[in-house]
């Protein structure tokens, strides 16, 4: 996770991600394959996360260099089914939004992959209450040097992907109470957009739509006094809710809690780690909710255990890859804090803060990145929705 705003944090927090992937094995083809070796794939159906400020299309086209020689990534075209304009990246632009990975350059804006490389455009879109029905398509303009000395350029399509018409789950809150700041939403910006790791030969995006969660006291700010304990953080030990009734799929709990601290750990980074203590419920319908960063000795549900909507499955704390007290909340398609593919939610009812000071009570809906959120108890939610629902 990249830093938060200085108003509220004074250090920066870290992804829930660790730099390690494996590389076996090859995704089905989903893309196109052009002359110079180099594949283009749309990494998954574009899907729509509604907010207030409207829907928005999150997803990635993943790009790799199966030729043998290296190539320059020139240029990304869009073309929008809806009327929207087109859009081309390049240059910095376009170097802004990828996740470079293995023997992946970028200088003064260049992309180049070798022979090999891998990276992951990041690409989103703003789009109308019809945004199920929209068609993406992207060119992506190549160039190279041929064994003679000659520049090539080429353009290959990555295929045309329609967005996912899957409704985001409708969930209840899994915190209590005001004062949330939601940080690290599914911007192209985002720390959590940019945790892209390759396992098993493919991109996986399980933190597409992650939010974090910190408490802010009436100072803006998350803490009041010692900043190196994590007591003296405003969302340290606040009670975790289970967001439907669901099963425990997964339950993590004895990993220290961090001494807030940018770049300190109270344990190796690993795959298994990374999260800290931690929580998956199986919502159903193949998809899982994770609660990452508990405190140490406060998970309170065991693997296999069924639970009730607003039921306590533990205490916010700072476990794991986070430098200070907030809770990582994700929904995805599987149990795994990084092999799966991150999934919208929605939530059923929570009141906004607008920057004017003014309260909006939001239905079936996410918060906008940096919205400072009430959560309200289940006999104030507006569409009456009592546990996970995805309606198709």
């Amino acid at each position: 996770m990249g830093p938060r705003r200085a108003s509220l944090i004074a250090r920066a927090t870290v992804l829930l991600t660790v730099a390690a992937s494996a590389a076996s094995g090859c995704a089905a083809p989903r893309g196109g394959l052009g002359r110079m070796g180099v594949r283009a794939d749309v990494m998954d159906a574009p899907s729509a996360v509604v907010s207030g400020g409207g829907a928005l299309v999150v997803y990635e086209v993943a790009l790799r260099n199966e030729g043998e020689r290296a190539v320059t990534i020139e240029r990304v075209l869009r073309r929008r089914s809806d009327g929207g304009a087109e859009q081309a990246l390049d240059g910095l632009d376009l170097a802004r939004r990828v996740v470079p990975k293995r023997r992946v350059e970028e200088p003064l804006g260049r992309l180049d992959l070798a022979p090999g490389g891998r990276a992951v455009v990041l690409l989103d879109a703003i789009c109308g209450a019809g945004a199920a029905t929209t068609t993406f398509e992207h060119d992506v303009v190549l160039a190279a040097t041929t064994d003679t000395g000659a520049p090539a350029v080429e353009t290959i399509t990555a295929s045309e992907m329609r967005t996912s018409s899957d409704v985001p789950v409708t969930i209840g809150p899994p915190l209590r109470g005001g004062g949330w700041i939601c940080e690290n939403g599914p911007s192209t910006i985002s720390g959590h957009r940019r945790a892209v790791v390759w396992l098993h030969g493919r991109p996986r995006a399980a933190q597409r739509f992650a939010v974090d969660f910190f408490r802010a006291g009436a100072d803006g700010r998350t803490f009041s006094g010692d900043v190196a304990r994590c007591e003296s953080y405003h969302a340290f030990g606040a009670d975790v809710l289970a967001v439907a009734a669901a099963r425990v799929a997964v339950s993590v709990d004895g990993i220290p809690d961090n001494v807030p601290d940018a770049t300190r750990r109270a344990v190796e980074m690993s795959n298994d780690t990374v999260a800290g203590n931690h929580v998956v419920l199986d919502l159903g319908g193949g998809r899982f909710a994770m609660y990452a960063h508990l405190r140490n000795g406060s998970v309170t549900v065991r693997t296999g255990d069924r639970v009730a909507r607003g039921q306590v499955v533990g205490s916010l704390g700072n476990s794991g890859n986070s430098t200070e007290p907030h809770l990582h909340f994700h929904v995805a398609d599987g149990a795994s804090p990084v092999d799966a593919s991150g999934l919208p939610f929605a939530f059923d009812a929570f009141a906004e803060r607008l920057g004017s000071g003014t309260q909006v009570q939001r239905a079936v809906s996410a918060p906008s990145e940096g919205a400072a959120v009430d959560f309200l108890d289940a006999s104030h939610a507006t569409n009456g929705v009592p546990e996970a629902s995805a309606t198709k």
